[in-house]
């Protein structure tokens, strides 16, 4: 059995940091569904492993620090039997002040933290650390001292954020043309934001938005799934279907009879959801 609670990020990392999350698996291997949650995280393997598999498999062992990037695409997520792991999930467009570089060569990805910047020391000092409450001040203070050396205050996250909060308080719909002409940028300008800075299109990530909306409402209400895609501006409920396989494989019927925990988790519960952790402006 998988358990999961979150805690508040201190005080100078909430306008990057949504939460901090830790998972804790019980005393068999299990192998969760994963699907978009909209955000990038920086993740700590406490305990035992976790695998990541896409396309391909990647092994994460105790005391391992790594970065997941925007997903487009169902994954597998494993954990070994007593697995932990401590994740920091970024906003959509602040895991950039972080990795200091476009988040785009992540999407879809998994990245060691010592492929992005040398840290023996920080590893190391890491292992030393003796608990978990520990472990999550040391790695906020990891994260707040990289954010510090970069310039955010700056047009670019203005844009972004305005940009996402629209996006987000329409469940998803958002029409590209006109906010260009509310901001005063072109299209082109806009792509290349979303791009650098969240890792996909916002033609794309608005779908994600959609979709996690979706998921919501029908967890909590269950009324017929046409009506939900109308209620989404969904075109019919095919262009609806297609969007639901494409991110999880599955027909929305099959997939709502079979949802993982962890997909519940982190796209129903409040303390998780992007959908009730606005965006913030710092």
């Amino acid at each position: 059995m998988i358990n999961t609670y979150s805690l508040a990020p201190i005080p100078q990392l909430r306008g990057f940091i949504k939460n901090i999350w830790i998972v804790e698996n019980g005393r068999s291997n299990i192998v969760e569904k994963m699907i978009p949650f909209g955000c990038m995280d920086l993740v700590y393997v406490e305990n035992e492993q976790v695998s990541y598999q896409n396309k391909k498999e990647i092994q994460f062992i105790k005391n391992d620090l790594f970065i997941t990037g925007q997903v487009t695409q169902p994954y597998d997520l494993g954990y070994s039997a007593n697995a932990q792991i401590i994740g920091f999930g970024f906003y959509p467009h602040t895991a950039h002040f972080f990795i200091q570089d476009s988040v785009f060569q992540f999407t879809n990805n998994v990245c060691r933290i010592e492929a992005l910047f040398s840290c023996p020391d920080i590893l190391e000092r890491l292992r030393e650390q003796t608990s978990i409450k520990n472990k999550v001040y040391f790695l906020e203070q990891l994260i707040l001292s990289r954010i510090r050396k970069v310039k955010y205050k700056d047009k670019k996250h203005k844009y972004l954020t305005f940009l996402l909060k629209n996006m987000y308080q329409n469940k998803g719909q958002f029409d590209i043309s006109r906010s260009q002409n509310d901001l005063k940028i072109s299209e082109r300008y806009i792509q290349s934001l979303f791009k650098e800075y969240v890792g996909i299109s916002p033609l794309l990530y608005s779908k994600v938005i959609r979709f996690l909306n979706a998921i919501d409402i029908y967890q909590k209400n269950k009324i017929p799934l046409a009506e939900l895609a109308y209620n989404l501006g969904y075109y019919d409920q095919s262009h609806f279907i297609r969007d639901f396989k494409r991110f999880t494989g599955l027909s929305p019927k099959k997939y709502f009879n079979t949802l993982p925990y962890l997909v519940e988790q982190f796209t129903t519960n409040e303390q998780c959801s992007l959908l009730y952790n606005s965006i913030i402006e710092k």
